[in-house]
């Protein structure tokens, strides 16, 4: 009876796995600069990143007053979050929110459609870093309606 290999890479053999050990080399030739670069970071600058969803909503009530429409509506949300670097230890962030009426529960007997806006969050931060330390200080408003 053949020994069964205990480990999974003893039953590897170069000529077989060619392609695995090409792949292997290709990752490792592009993921090299990319982990040199990681550190860097810019004096000033602005970055945006957003969040979208949409859902589609069936409900017998959305055919009562006052909307007197059909049980069956689509909705929308998205959050944008926007951070600005005034420079080096300054930054500016925000998160605003839009969405389409209906898309929370509490919305569904509103008689219209409309596209509401709400800045959720706005900071103001400063941070130093030293050798031996860090100072990092940040203040906040949060829940507005546009």
């Amino acid at each position: 009876m053949a020994e069964t290999p205990q480990w999974a890479w003893q039953e590897w053999k170069p000529q077989e796995n060619a392609f695995r050990y090409l792949a292997i080399l290709c990752a490792a030739l592009v993921l090299m600069p990319v982990a040199r670069l990681a550190g860097q970071e810019a004096q000033s600058g602005v970055d945006v990143r957003a969040t979208i969803s949409s859902e589609a909503i069936y409900a017998p009530e959305l055919t009562e007053g006052p909307r007197d429409g059909t049980p069956l509506d689509g909705a929308f949300r998205a959050v944008v979050y926007p951070m600005v670097k005034l420079s080096e230890h300054w930054i500016v962030a925000s998160a605003v929110q839009f969405s389409s009426v209906p898309y929370f529960t509490e919305d569904s007997m509103t008689p219209e459609h409309a596209v509401t806006t709400k800045c959720c969050k706005l900071t103001l931060g400063y941070s130093r870093f030293w050798k031996s330390g860090s100072l990092n200080v940040r203040g906040s408003g949060t829940s507005r309606s546009l």
